[in-house]
């Protein structure tokens, strides 16, 4: 009797042994609460529409300068960015046939962006970060939220359908660098930490042209990026 591989191995072989091993690490940490939601009824759009829900308390606590309660919101929010992704993989290991879904994938994009859009800019409105890393923050996540549009262009002048439009993984790393600069402004100023957004900037623009690239120069491939994210699609 043949078993299909485990998710691990299966990324290993794909992306990289390395890139195996921080998946395989990543599933046994947040496995239990993913676990939890499945047998409540909870679904991966629940937990992106809390991130929604709970993203204005995060900007209203920059705007009173309450450090430590902002910085526990994004903690949280990042958090269940990674919970509603291995919620979906769970899901999908317990029932038949594809459960991806084009509103999930483009409502997790969108709440990603809205989220550090916002916090960049109520950064800068508070002096903890020049208003040019909110406007480079800004310019680039609407450069990259174009990019699915353009993709789907070219596919549909060369006959092709539409796809998902899932992100791939270099937009996932880009999220998580656009966060480092974020805590970073907020701690940099009063230690050593002062270079270390400047340098998360320096990345997250690298990881959004790359991820750019990868959805657009892709476009004319017959089936859907095969990325991370392929485990990151999102069920209705």
């Amino acid at each position: 009797m043949s078993h299909a591989p485990k998710p691990e191995t299966k990324i290993s072989h794909e992306y990289g042994f390395w890139y195996g091993i921080a998946f395989s690490i990543y599933e046994s940490g947040t496995g239990s609460f993913a676990s939890w939601c499945a047998n409540r009824g909870y679904k991966p759009n629940h937990l992106t529409w809390l991130r929604i829900g709970l993203s204005p308390t995060l900007f209203v606590f920059h705007f009173v300068e309450q450090l430590w309660p902002a910085v526990v919101i994004m903690s949280v929010l990042l958090w269940l960015d990674i919970q509603d992704g291995r919620l979906a993989r769970v899901l999908e290991a317990r029932r038949a046939g594809s459960g991806y879904s084009k509103t999930g994938a483009i409502l997790d994009q969108a709440a990603d962006k809205l989220t550090m859009i916002g916090a960049f800019w109520c950064l800068s409105l508070i002096s903890f970060a020049p208003v040019s890393a909110a406007i480079l923050i800004t310019t680039l996540e609407i450069a990259l939220f174009s990019a699915r549009p353009i993709r789907n262009l070219r596919r549909a002048y060369a006959g092709l359908k539409p796809d998902e439009g899932r992100s791939n993984h270099f937009g996932k790393i880009k999220v998580w660098a656009e966060a480092v600069a974020w805590y970073g402004f907020m701690f940099g100023p009063e230690s050593n930490l002062a270079l270390v957004p400047y340098v998360s900037l320096l990345a997250t623009v690298g990881f959004g042209i790359m991820s750019f690239a990868r959805h657009v120069g892709s476009a004319l491939d017959n089936q859907p990026t095969r990325t991370s994210s392929d485990y990151h699609a999102k069920l209705k």
